[in-house]
């Protein structure tokens, strides 16, 4: 699988020298899952279902990529960007003697996101982004802490470390949408893009039969080389 995924990002970089235009972006990524990773715990918590704002994790995320053009208004994207992901799960239990517990899951991967770019009105209108994401995930660490002495003098004591790579899926699969907009400058263009990550792929391959997958928000923003037209 690894010689798979290297066979690809080296067809992409010779694909690439022939594209009009090249590009390289940095931004921050919201990030949770679906769903709490299966734990000997048994703390309640919220579903984040497809919300990346509950119990997510806020992260650096930067890359670059290709436009491939079509036809007119319609172009391909294709990008290589690190996907630093994970979710973060706070449970909060007084009356039982435990003032608090926090889950952070730390997921970091490689993402390859395939788009279509339409350009259906010129600018100043912002332009849409459909197609797929396929990330190699690297590893899967996760983190508890627990909050004592509530009230007085609160102080987050971190756990072990535990390692998931063992349970947790190698590839993750979806669907990606998104909008952005360009702004032309001398030798190409400046852009700003939001992208809505939707994986499909149950991440959690332990026992128990658990579905975990993520859901991912991307704010990015970068340089668009021969993109000035």
């Amino acid at each position: 699988m690894k010689k798979a995924w290297v066979f690809v990002l080296a067809c992409l970089c010779v694909s690439a020298a022939s594209a009009a235009d090249f590009k390289f972006f940095v931004g921050s990524s919201i990030s949770t899952y679906s769903n709490r990773w299966p734990s000997l715990q048994t703390y309640a918590y919220e579903s984040s279902g497809l919300n990346p704002f509950k119990n997510y994790k806020a992260a650096v995320t930067f890359g670059f990529g290709f436009t491939f053009p079509i036809y007119k208004s319609l172009s391909i994207e294709a990008d290589v960007h690190y996907a630093n992901g994970g979710a973060d799960f706070k449970m909060w239990y007084v009356s039982s003697g435990t003032d608090g517990y926090e889950e952070y899951h730390d997921l970091r991967g490689v993402s390859l996101p395939v788009l279509i770019k339409a350009a259906f009105l010129p600018r100043p209108f912002p332009y849409i982004l459909a197609g797929v994401d396929i990330t190699y995930i690297i590893n899967h660490r996760r983190q508890g802490f627990l909050l004592y002495q509530y009230g007085a003098d609160e102080q987050w004591v971190g756990g072990l470390v535990e390692d998931f790579d063992p349970s947790t899926s190698k590839w993750n699969f979806g669907p990606i949408l998104g909008l952005g907009l360009d702004f032309p400058l001398k030798r190409g263009a400046f852009f700003i893009e939001g992208r809505y990550s939707l994986g499909l792929t149950n991440l959690y391959q332990g026992a128990g039969g658990a579905e975990v997958m993520t859901r991912a928000l991307y704010i990015i923003a970068g340089y668009r080389v021969g993109a000035s037209k």
